[in-house]
């Protein structure tokens, strides 16, 4: 609920998140995105460091850029950017945004796609796959998934998502699709499986 509040502060304004941004480099290339953005669309953005122990460098950032700053931990009221400074909230709070950016894909080993997708939105991500490559081709391949090289290609992407309603809507049914099919053959393997363990111990 005090998510809610907090984000009750933006109005209507879309949101942009960036989620479990690793280190500095993260954090540059995400505002590094945003900015021009901001500049063509009434935005904001929210960042997500993924230790909370990096919350310094991340105003330092936003300060250096001129925007303004909003912590969940202090309730702040409305920013150019949100900064989700706590923890276990991150899932939630990406029901909030348009789009997601997962971070530790640039110098890292990725983290979880899945998350954005429940709530039917698109995905982003920097050029290393990581732990995460299979799930993110699938993602690629449903549409609902964008592997980014550079600053500019994620401020397009970011672009294209804000100015059509009408392709959200259409990626927020793929992910329901992708999401269902996923789920079902993650069963089907479970099942297998148990039926295999089931047969070993039958024969004993």
């Amino acid at each position: 609920a005090s998510l809610d509040r907090w984000f009750a502060s933006a109005g209507t304004t879309p949101i942009l998140a960036a989620g479990s941004t690793d280190d500095s480099e993260d954090d540059r290339f995400v505002v590094a995105a945003f900015v021009p953005v901001r500049k063509t669309f009434d935005a904001k953005l929210m960042i997500a460091p993924r230790r909370p122990a990096r919350v310094g460098e991340v105003l330092e950032l936003c300060a250096k850029h001129g925007l303004s700053v909003s912590l969940r931990s202090k309730m702040d009221r409305e920013a150019d950017v949100y900064v989700l400074d706590t923890i276990g909230e991150l899932n939630y709070a990406y029901r909030f945004a348009q789009a997601a950016h997962v971070g530790g894909s640039l110098n890292g080993t990725g983290h979880n796609v899945i998350e954005p997708l429940e709530w039917g939105i698109p995905v982003s991500y920097g050029p290393i796959r990581g732990h995460f490559a299979t799930m993110q081709e699938s993602c690629e391949r449903a549409g609902v998934g964008t592997r980014t090289w550079s600053v500019s290609q994620l401020a397009v992407h970011w672009l294209g998502v804000l100015n059509s309603a009408e392709s959200r809507q259409e990626i927020a049914e793929e992910c329901t699709r992708m999401l269902k099919q996923h789920r079902g053959a993650l069963e089907a393997t479970l099942s297998e499986i148990r039926e295999l363990i089931e047969e070993r111990e039958a024969g004993r």
